[in-house]
């Protein structure tokens, strides 16, 4: 069974990214099919992808299917056939239609997944919609040290 997520950015600069203005300050999400759960996802995400410019590259090529420490496309890589270590994607890998990264909605967008992983300020920030106790998030949040944090709620700033 598949444990969704959202991964997003809250972007420090304004860019255009495939033809979308994004502004300073906006936050552009993708959705993650599998192991969304944070002791599959920190781990990959606080590593391979802990600055800016890398979280950025995950998730301008769109929703993905798994999560792996490359976001790069190896020659032979398919959906049906995918290359051990390199992130799988609907739209890159699967050639589906309106698979695309989003831009704001944060709020909405995450409230619908069992978890999101958000990456501002230099680093990984997440929350989940079993709305555990305070307590119960710093246990957790013990296995991964200074690497990550937990937020009741992302608030979308404007």
């Amino acid at each position: 069974m598949a444990t969704r997520s959202r991964i997003a950015v809250r972007v420090s600069q304004g860019m255009a990214i495939f033809g979308k203005d994004v502004k300073a300050g906006q936050v552009i999400h993708i959705y993650s099919h599998w192991d969304g759960y944070p002791d599959a996802k920190i781990p990959t995400l606080t590593k391979s992808y802990n600055t800016e410019e890398k979280a950025i590259a995950l998730i301008i090529q769109g929703n993905i299917s798994s999560l792996s420490d490359s976001c790069e496309k190896p020659e032979g890589h398919t959906f049906e056939n995918p290359t051990e270590g390199y992130t799988t994607y609907y739209g890159r890998d699967r050639g589906e239609f309106d698979q695309e990264f989003e831009i704001g909605n944060w709020e909405e967008a995450r409230n619908q997944e069992e978890f999101g992983y958000l990456f501002e300020d230099g680093k990984w920030t997440w929350t989940d919609s079993y709305y555990k106790t305070i307590k119960e998030k710093e246990d957790e949040l013990e296995k991964y040290g200074e690497t990550m944090s937990f937020k009741d709620s992302f608030v979308e700033q404007v």
